[in-house]
């Protein structure tokens, strides 16, 4: 991976903890009827279930597809599959939306930390990698 494609490994990073900061605290938020998608306290629970779901499917599938069409290709693609998901959560009309627009993004994220650990395997050589993990 070039020089210049490292920084993003970690620009992922940071936008995924902003994003999981983010959810929790709009959670209450989501809540309100008149203000968002008047989501249940169950709706909301689920919500983060199937986001969690979709990580790890995201890493499974995209894990599979990055050893066989290069970490690369795979990155840019789960990134742009991630902020569409995200973003379109930001239009969801209704819970079964909002729960396929976070699956979406989080399979995005997913792929994304398959191809992070696979660029970290590359770049810290292996007798120093457990300090750096």
């Amino acid at each position: 991976m070039a020089l210049v494609d490292r920084p993003a490994l970690g620009v992922t990073w940071i936008l995924d903890g902003l994003e999981a900061t983010l959810g929790s605290a709009l959670g209450g938020f989501l809540k309100d009827p008149h203000l968002s998608l008047g989501l249940s306290d169950a709706q909301i629970g689920l919500g983060a279930t199937i986001y969690l779901i979709g990580q790890v499917v995201g890493a499974l599938v995209f894990g599979f597809a990055t050893d066989r069409l290069g970490r690369k290709k795979l990155f840019y693609s789960t990134l742009i599959i991630y902020l569409g998901g995200t973003a379109l959560t930001g239009l969801s009309w209704n819970f079964a939306t909002f729960a396929v627009c976070r699956f979406v993004a989080r399979a995005g994220i997913g792929g994304e930390y398959s191809a992070i650990n696979s660029a970290i395997d590359e770049l810290i050589p292996t007798r120093v990698r457990r300090r750096w993990i």
